[in-house]
């Protein structure tokens, strides 16, 4: 079907910066698998208590930048540094959001913080899962 419109349009929105329509790839995922690789390995070395010097160092990061990341996908298009900035601004937003809700609980807990922090990234994790469902060929 020819629509008039519809060749003046296409090379507008390449141009735009919007990424054509296509099969996802490794490097727009990837991430994502670091944040969730950073979550996992946070609560093992949170919850088996571990006394290592890496375990100040991958907390820090996870914290900083990992639990804002799933909501960092949830972004249509953009490169890899707004991602960043964005997961950075996410994670930032979930911390401040996680420590107000706690002070005013009166149940001030580091532990509990972060199992509410990650229950936070659990949710922004599936929610680009969901997202991409159909792009990744889950179904629907």
């Amino acid at each position: 079907m020819n629509l008039p419109g519809l060749k003046e349009r296409a090379p507008q929105a390449r141009l735009s910066g919007v990424p054509a329509p296509g099969p996802p790839t490794v490097g727009r995922w990837l991430p994502l698998a670091a944040a969730l690789t950073g979550a996992a390995t946070t609560a093992v070395l949170v919850v088996a208590d571990a006394r290592t010097p890496i375990r100040p160092v991958v907390v820090l990061a996870f914290l900083l930048a990992g639990s804002g990341a799933g909501f960092a996908m949830l972004l249509p298009g953009g490169g890899p540094a707004a991602r960043l900035a964005v997961s950075v601004a996410a994670s930032l937003t979930i911390l401040a959001l996680v420590a107000e809700a706690m002070l005013l609980l009166d149940a001030w807990s580091p532990t509990t913080g972060l199992a509410a922090v990650l229950a936070l990234f659990g949710l922004g994790t599936g929610l680009a899962w969901w997202r991409a469902r159909p792009e990744l060929g889950l179904g629907m």
